[in-house]
């Protein structure tokens, strides 16, 4: 399949990445000590599933990964005013998981879970919702097993 010329290419992107963190509020970024940092590979979860961006807690501390590989895959069509509102999304639902994870709360995570066992199944069918939710993993090895437990027992619980 012939690539996109119109799409940007990864500096272009990283720009559109860094006016997007600009446009938000210093204190959002509080405590992300990582920054958030747009790498060029696709990423693919276990199970197959694109992965637009990831949010870490762990070792290194705290901060964000976004693929402009995964990008380049989901929108191939896209030029930077579509890619631009594709990577502002994907950042504030990684930072939505940012100041959930300082205030203990775990919303968005469950939602991301529900939503992937959905996908899975093949019961998912809004396009919208269904790029929305592919902004989102949550990268704990811990969590992972769990939600892959908890699809494999009992799929239905998780609606």
């Amino acid at each position: 399949m012939p690539r996109n010329k119109d799409f940007p290419d990864i500096a272009t992107a990283a720009e559109l990445l860094s006016q997007a963190c600009e446009r938000l509020p210093e204190e959002i970024f509080r405590e992300l000590n990582g920054g958030v940092n747009l790498l060029p590979e696709q990423r693919r979860s276990a199970d197959g599933l694109v992965t637009l961006g990831l949010y870490h807690h762990n070792s290194m501390g705290r901060y964000i990964e976004l693929f402009y590989g995964s990008f380049r895959a989901v929108y191939p069509d896209a030029d930077a005013r579509v890619l631009a509102q594709k990577l502002d999304e994907t950042l504030r639902h990684e930072l939505t998981h940012h100041l959930e994870s300082l205030a203990g709360d775990r919303s968005l995570e469950r939602w991301d879970e529900q939503h992937r066992a959905m996908l899975l199944r093949g019961t998912y069918d809004d396009d919208t919702a269904t790029t929305a939710f592919l902004g989102g993993g949550y990268t704990r090895p811990e969590a992972a097993l769990r939600r892959r437990r908890r699809a494999e027992t009992s799929p239905e619980e998780e609606l």
